[in-house]
């Protein structure tokens, strides 16, 4: 989202929800002059034998990353880092997420870089989202019952 819209305001992105038919979001974000790209096994997958086989492969398997999470969106400067973050994320699930997005890094200089760089909203499903704190005055829920945490590490 490049700048802000004609009227002044920040650009308005619509998060899906994953277990809802297209065009249904969770959340909104508020954002200027960011990239948000979100990575999930929702859309892209195929159905063998009663069994869903997302897209999104775990290295260490070669089969489809097992997590908690349903959907992993971060928001950053570099739209193609952002998709590997994204990616990543939803390989390592919600426990990944912080060390990913550098919050456990051993380097202090190179968590403070990832952290003001990317930001992250991640749909665990209808009830369970997490997010950065970063976005808390960027994220609005469109869903009330959603639990809202923000990501620590």
């Amino acid at each position: 989202m490049l700048g802000r819209k004609a009227d002044g305001q920040p650009w308005r992105v619509g998060i899906q929800d994953p277990e809802d038919e297209r065009g249904f979001p969770l959340f909104v974000l508020e954002v200027v002059d960011k990239t948000v790209v979100t990575s999930g096994g929702y859309e892209r997958y195929t159905v063998l034998g009663g069994v869903k086989y997302h897209h999104i492969l775990d290295p260490r398997t070669g089969w489809p990353a097992e997590t908690d999470l349903l959907s992993s969106t971060v928001v950053g400067d570099i739209s193609s880092v952002a998709d590997g973050i994204a990616t990543a994320i939803s390989v390592m699930g919600s426990s990944g997420a912080a060390q990913v997005l550098g919050f456990k890094s051993g380097d202090p200089s190179s968590a403070r870089l990832t952290r003001s760089a990317f930001e992250a909203l991640l749909i665990k499903g209808k009830k369970s989202a997490l997010m950065t704190r970063g976005l808390t005055c960027h994220v609005i829920s469109l869903t009330p019952e959603v639990c809202l945490s923000t990501l620590s590490g």
